[in-house]
């Protein structure tokens, strides 16, 4: 069984069918000039680099400017090279704890009968968005499972000050919030029921990237589904970035809908194939709804872009303070 949608698809359990919704969500462009990287969210108090394609303005004259409360905190001025691309960088200044800068980054190109002109939303953050949470994370009770070892995620929680205990057995992570990385579902089949069964309890239990391989699903008492693509993070704050952080993809791995001779499962797939084709696989975040909690698994690169952009934490930080979900 596969379902195929753009977007995001949510299934939610009823007395006698699953309900299916599909959302777009659209992109804008300007015609004739593009900025990379494409994404809106950066950090402050470093210095960034941008390329702009201004196709057809070769040998012409092009501006460009970023404005923050009233005032140009960079602008430049240049003759658009033959090859057509722009190098510029700024450094942002830092920013107040808690401070988020909404900035105007414009470029024109002013040719007669074909002008071209485009304005972006830029957001920047300070390194740590968790400074002044001290309080309400303590109360959290945050465990941390890193089945393969490997400590990306504590140390990742550590730089940001988020309290939490190590844990080295499953049966120990039945507080609050549970945060996993590094599991493969496929060498450890009994995981996911282990997880799903915290979560029934009142656990809000978090996976980050797992392991390419199968995951079948176990649905008793499970009241909803949700399988979305990564479109699903401007839900969680308009503002973040869904498509790319930085230069980098936000998942190298996703997910599809799979049926097992006992029931329905996911199959955890690499984005790229060896013969470099992209995967039909559309889902990177997956979500059950079951008894008192949660189980939320996202295939998205979190704990490798942490230094590349300020979303990977921003995400964290609505994840933990979020009230429960019933």
């Amino acid at each position: 069984m596969r379902v195929s949608c753009p977007n995001w698809i949510r299934l939610r359990f009823t007395a006698c069918c699953i309900v299916v919704v599909c959302v777009a969500f659209g992109n804008a462009s300007s015609a004739g000039i593009s900025v990379t990287p494409g994404c809106r969210t950066f950090f402050a108090d470093r210095e960034h680099a941008f390329t702009i394609r201004a196709a057809g303005f070769a040998e012409k004259k092009m501006k460009w400017s970023l404005r923050y409360a009233g005032k140009t905190l960079a602008a430049g001025e240049v003759v658009v090279p033959s090859d057509e691309n722009v190098g510029i960088r700024f450094v942002f200044p830092k920013l107040d704890v808690g401070v988020t800068a909404a900035t105007e980054f414009r470029v024109t190109v002013a040719v007669p009968g074909k002008n071209a002109d485009i304005k972006k939303l830029l957001y920047f953050y300070g390194s740590n968005p968790f400074v002044g949470y001290e309080k309400a994370l303590k109360s959290l009770g945050i465990s941390v499972w890193e089945a393969n070892g490997e400590e990306k995620l504590s140390e990742w929680l550590e730089s940001l000050g988020v309290p939490f205990a190590k844990i080295a057995d499953l049966e120990q992570g039945s507080g609050k919030i549970l945060l996993v990385s590094g599991v493969n579902f496929e060498s450890n089949p009994d995981v996911f029921s282990v997880l799903a069964e915290l979560a029934a309890k009142g656990t809000r239990v978090y996976v980050f990237n797992p392991s390419p391989g199968t995951v079948p699903l176990p649905l008793k008492g499970v009241k909803s589904i949700r399988l979305s693509d990564s479109g699903i993070i401007r839900e969680i704050d308009k503002k973040l970035d869904a498509e790319a952080w930085g230069n980098s993809r936000i998942a190298d791995s996703k997910m599809r809908l799979a049926t097992f001779a006992d029931g329905v499962g996911l199959e955890l797939v690499k984005q790229a194939t060896n013969d470099g084709r992209t995967s039909a696989a559309p889902f990177s975040f997956f979500e059950i709804r079951v008894g008192k909690g949660s189980l939320t698994m996202v295939t998205w690169n979190i704990l490798k872009n942490t230094n590349i952009s300020p979303t990977p934490a921003l995400i964290l930080k609505k994840w933990l303070l979020a009230k429960n979900k019933k």
